[in-house]
């Protein structure tokens, strides 16, 4: 699955790459599920277990075999976009990145993007937005934190107001 990230910003054919991953594997509408990282990436284990609050979850590859491990102590939607953020540092082969660093700051931006788009589509988020107009709503709707909707709303300001 490759999604580019330029400057954060989708434009009309990378919105319209997720929906055809997402359509690949009939999910048609939100919240979209969290086995569709199993079904690409068989090989992974997620588990949820108790952890420090500093961390909400981390991944990592051993024995050919990759692992997005879960705080317990987040909400269920902190869960599901940590999962998904978790996923693409395992797509691109690059888990265990520190915030500390200027690369490891880019590569959690472009992470959380990431989930982002998998767990908000643009045409969705439109959609939804126009119906309800609200965050928490948004929230339960997409199965995602309210500060997750808040960071797509940003995201999406400009495809919000061009359409």
């Amino acid at each position: 699955m490759s999604i580019e990230l330029d400057d954060y910003l989708e434009t009309e054919q990378q919105a319209e790459g997720v929906l055809n991953v997402l359509a690949k594997y009939n999910i048609q509408k939100p919240p979209v599920p969290l086995w569709i990282i199993i079904r690409i990436m068989p090989y992974v284990i997620i588990d949820i277990l108790g952890m420090s609050e500093e961390v909400i979850g981390f991944s990592f590859s051993k024995d050919r075999k990759s692992h997005i491990l879960l705080n317990e102590n987040y909400n269920y939607g902190a869960q599901r976009f940590t999962a998904f953020h978790e996923f693409y540092h395992l797509l691109n082969g690059k888990p265990g990145y520190s915030k500390d660093t200027p690369q490891g700051k880019e590569e959690e931006k472009k992470a959380d993007f990431f989930a982002a788009c998998l767990l908000m589509p643009a045409r969705w988020f439109r959609k939804e937005w126009e119906r309800v107009n609200n965050i928490e709503e948004m929230a339960k709707i997409f199965g995602v934190s309210i500060s997750a909707v808040q960071m797509r709303l940003l995201n999406l300001e400009h495809y919000l107001k061009k359409n």
